[in-house]
């Protein structure tokens, strides 16, 4: 059971930077509400210390950019798909979708 469980947390942890953009293709969103999807997604309870060095990264290389907001006493940065992002996303979901089809047997 442990190893399955490392299988699938190394399969998740591959799909991060996707998850992440996949969340911010629809709406800008906050590190923490990034989070809280991708537990929703993957069932697995990630630290903010590997979900925000990620999205400092992919900041980094200009595909998604931090935008601060104040919400009270606190100063919140919400995350968004740059045109560049957008455009990694796109071809990230075209490799996705034929590599799917060619291992179609293997989600049947």
């Amino acid at each position: 059971m442990k190893k399955k469980d490392a299988l699938l947390r190394a399969t998740a942890n591959g799909l991060l930077r996707l998850m992440i953009m996949w969340i911010l293709n629809k709406k800008e969103h906050s590190g923490y509400y990034i989070m809280k999807e991708i537990r929703r997604i993957t069932g697995i309870k990630y630290h903010p210390g590997v979900i925000y060095p990620l999205l400092y990264s992919l900041e980094g290389d200009g595909l998604i950019a931090g935008k601060w907001r104040t919400s009270g006493r606190r100063n919140i940065k919400d995350y968004s798909l740059t045109p560049e992002g957008l455009s990694a996303f796109q071809t990230m979901k075209k490799f996705l979708s034929s590599s799917i089809k060619e291992m179609h047997g293997l989600i049947d």
